[in-house]
Order: structure tokens, then sequence, then C-alpha cells
């Protein structure tokens, strides 16, 4: 039976890949999961597209370049999620339950590796030691996330309570 709790696994491939402050280097974590991001300057594009899984075990994720930003970086982490949970064998997408199902254990793994609760924790207590206001925009810069995510990922570890004032 293969282990789907997030936290252990994200655990795990972020001490392997020797990730232990914010932000998560998702190069890093590629590489120890040995999985290739962009296509090889020795590969055409038609072959590069015609391999999935080269015979050294290697994963190729197909993007449009290196994701850039916040939200480039959710969804690298969410496909890296899908890779370790559910095997790189692409599932079809219809609008069934086991599909919304594989889509929320990969947006759990995601925030486990691009928001781990005791980095968080330690973020959270770090400004209540110095008496500041919780800042959502300056935690959602310190680990490259975007905003919605980071008070997201506070509300799941009741790290935030009550309403957040400001931009949405």
């Amino acid at each position: 039976m293969i282990d789907k709790d997030p936290k252990k696994i994200a655990r795990g491939i972020l001490r392997n890949a020797a990730q232990k402050e914010p932000p998560t280097d998702l190069a890093r974590i590629l590489a120890y999961l040995r999985i290739h991001h962009e296509r090889p300057w020795h590969l055409s594009q038609d072959v590069w597209e015609g391999l999935g899984r080269s015979a050294r075990g290697r994963t190729r994720f197909k993007t449009a370049g290196k994701p850039s930003g916040p939200s480039g970086r959710w969804k690298l982490a969410h496909e890296i999620a899908h890779h370790v949970l559910h095997g790189a064998v692409p599932h079809l997408r219809a609008g069934t339950w086991e599909t919304h199902e594989l889509e929320y254990e990969a947006d759990l793994l995601a925030a486990e590796l691009l928001m781990p609760d005791p980095w968080l924790a330690r973020a959270v207590k770090k400004a209540e030691s110095e008496h500041q206001p919780l800042d959502l925009e300056d935690l959602a810069r310190t680990f490259q996330v975007g905003r919605q995510e980071m008070e997201k990922r506070l509300r799941q570890l009741d790290l935030l309570r009550g309403e957040v004032l400001g931009r949405m």
C-alpha cells in the first residue's frame, strides 16, 4: 500500500532535497525526484513529446517554460504532487468524484511542499513574538506563493482566525 499522508510524504521529499526554510526550491525537488522539467537541447520537440518516461526512470513534464511567479510555482508543485501520489501515468479527467479526489490530494501535497506546516508555524510564532500583526502579503512573498493560497493554508492549519482585511 502506498502511503498517501501528504505531511509525511512532503517532509520526506523536503528533507531528502535539503529544504529547510522557505521558499521551497522546486528545482531541487525536481532533481531529487529525478523529474526533468525542460526539454534537453539535443532532442527535437517532436521526439521530446513522444517521450513519457525514459529508460533511466526519469519522468518529464511538458510546460511552456519555467514556472514564473506564485501561480507558476503552485501549478508546478501541483503537477509534482500528481506524479508522486498518482504516478507518471496521466488519468482521464472526467467529471467524476475520483477526479476531484485526485485534484484534492494533489492540492494538499502541493501545499505541504510549498508551505509546510512547521515552517508556517515558525513564521507565525516569530511574528507573534515580535508583537507584529500577521502580514499575509509578507508571508506569501516569503514562501513565494499567492495570497489566496497562503490564506487558505493558514486557515487549514488553524493559524489564521477571523477575517482578513485588505484587498483580495
